[in-house]
């Protein structure tokens, strides 16, 4: 008996020392992967089937993010395309975009409220300069009324998820806000045309931080 408890003894001893060795500074051990859920953002969009491209859990000013700004209902949302070596990129070229929300709901927002800037990645499908005259949801039809925005394209944006805000810190982030677009529209080739003959087709999906 004595034999048995000697030796159970030792096993725990065992047992015990090596637990303590694996806890030591030396040899920490691994913490569980924390959840990025709130921190998730994407920007995809694709114009005449060519696509810009982001996805990361994390907010980098230096590299690729896309956030959602602002209060009182007024929102303005950057997205920057800075680096295509960064984890986060999967396609397009260096540029950025912006919108702007004015009290957003859930569901289609008026086209007035919320616009996508033209940039140079956009430039290089969509020139800028047939957007002066705005666009027309038919061919050779009628002007979409406000659809005018100089150099910025706006569209009817769908809201999914309005989110909710962080700790303002930029470090701390909120639920994000999600929204997508898809579908043609017509510019005109240049300004002298008189119709609306030029078809592009859009699609946009995204999911913004929100500070």
């Amino acid at each position: 008996m004595k034999i048995k408890l000697y030796l159970l003894f030792i096993l725990s001893t065992v047992v015990l020392s090596t637990y303590l060795s694996s806890c030591t500074p030396n040899n920490p051990q691994p913490n569980p992967t924390p959840s990025q859920t709130n921190s998730n953002w994407k920007f995809k969009l694709t114009i005449n089937g060519i696509t810009t491209r982001c996805e990361g859990s994390s907010y980098n000013i230096n590299s690729n993010y896309f956030t959602l700004m602002g209060a009182g209902g007024n929102f303005s949302g950057v997205f920057a395309l800075n680096d295509q070596t960064a984890d986060s990129y999967i396609s397009g070229v260096l540029g950025s975009a912006y919108m702007a929300l004015q009290y957003p709901i859930l569901g289609i927002n008026p086209i007035t409220n919320f616009y996508i800037g033209s940039t140079a990645w956009i430039n290089n499908v969509l020139p800028s300069v047939t957007l002066m005259s705005g666009y027309s949801l038919t061919l050779n039809g009628t002007m979409v009324p406000n659809s005018i925005g100089g150099s910025n394209l706006r569209l009817p944006i769908n809201i999914t998820d309005l989110g909710s805000p962080g700790n303002n810190d930029f470090i701390t982030f909120g639920n994000p806000l999600k929204g997508n677009y898809s579908g043609t529209i017509y510019v005109k080739s240049d300004l002298l045309t008189s119709g609306y003959d030029t078809p592009v087709t859009i699609d946009l999906d995204f999911v913004a931080l929100r500070p």
